[in-house]
């Protein structure tokens, strides 16, 4: 994967400069991308990559999945190449949006998702 470093930054109302934490950004490798990189579709592609680095997880699951819905047939194999996400995190995604998958929890991850502990075992002589 290909990924361009930036920073975030924050002004406070005072006027002094704060800098928040570095972000990576993926860069696009599509055909269009590498041979015109100053052409209007591969300033779109950076601008959701720029865009898709500031959510979480869930969020850039759904955000890319609601835009995969609205391109049609392929949506979800530009956007998986586009984004360097998944074509099944991107087809989740969808499924979320147009589904009733929607949850309206704040949390980012379904509830006891992960691995679960170990167990100590006994050894008996």
């Amino acid at each position: 994967m290909v990924y361009n470093f930036t920073f975030n930054r924050k002004i406070r109302l005072d006027g002094e400069e704060m800098v928040q934490e570095k972000k990576a950004v993926y860069k696009c490798r599509c055909r269009n991308c590498a041979t015109q990189p100053d052409s209007e579709l591969a300033l779109s592609h950076a601008s959701i990559n720029h865009l898709v680095a500031t959510f979480n997880e869930k969020q850039r699951r759904q955000f890319i999945g609601f835009l995969a819905s609205h391109l049609g047939h392929g949506g979800i194999k530009n956007l998986s190449k586009i984004t360097g996400l998944s074509q099944k995190t991107v087809s989740r995604g969808k499924k979320e949006v147009l589904g009733s998958g929607i949850s309206i929890s704040n949390r980012i991850r379904i509830e006891g998702g992960g691995r679960h502990k170990v167990e100590k075992k006994k050894l008996i002589y």
